[in-house]
């Protein structure tokens, strides 16, 4: 009888109902033991299928940030940010399409916060069959230019820029340009 056996069983049977359609999935377990042998009942509480519904997309600018300001323009329209996380209203709930979306956003560099999760309000009424899912994200700056000057014996000068934009078209598609310039100097036949 090994506890910690009991308890990755237990979170592996909970795991696979939230990706079954069942996000208030629980397992009950009621264990007895002697010397010699361990009784255990584990009880299964699915609870209502459910489907995702309305998706919320809260997103915080940085600039507005900076500035203390409140409804700043959001940067990536929220019809770009459903495309990305790829949830849909009417879909089966799965933890894992959560998970998924919450990384597929990660991803794409735009945003220094990132949480997709049930909207704590749809978590109240037993009876109901639709989970609210809230994507609060935190925008990052969406240009960005870098620069590096430097100095080799066997080079001279060199200079090397990157200019990167994280929304380019607002489809939160990456564009980076990139130039490198060396041996700058001077020497022959120039003097």
């Amino acid at each position: 009888f090994d506890r910690e056996r009991l308890e990755n069983a237990v979170r592996a049977v909970r795991s696979q109902l939230w990706n079954r359609g069942y996000p208030r999935a629980d397992v009950l377990r009621d264990y007895r033991r002697n010397q010699r042998s361990a009784s255990l009942e584990l009880t299964l509480l699915p609870g209502r299928r459910a489907r995702l519904g309305p998706i919320r997309v809260d997103v915080d600018t940085i600039e507005a940030l900076r500035a203390g300001e409140v409804g700043h323009r959001q940067q990536i329209p929220a019809s770009v940010v459903l495309r990305i996380a790829g949830l849909r209203a009417g879909d089966l709930y799965r933890e894992r399409d959560l998970v998924a979306a919450q990384r597929n956003l990660y991803q794409t560099n735009a945003y220094r916060h990132v949480d997709v999760r049930i909207a704590p309000d749809s978590l109240q009424p037993a009876g109901d069959s639709v989970i609210v899912v809230e994507i609060e994200l935190r925008e990052d700056l969406m240009r960005q230019i870098d620069a590096q000057f430097g100095w080799a014996t066997l080079d001279c000068f060199r200079v090397w820029t990157q200019y990167t934009d994280k929304n380019f078209l607002r489809g939160a598609r990456r564009l980076e340009l990139t130039a490198q310039t060396s041996k700058l100097g001077y020497g022959r036949p120039t003097g």
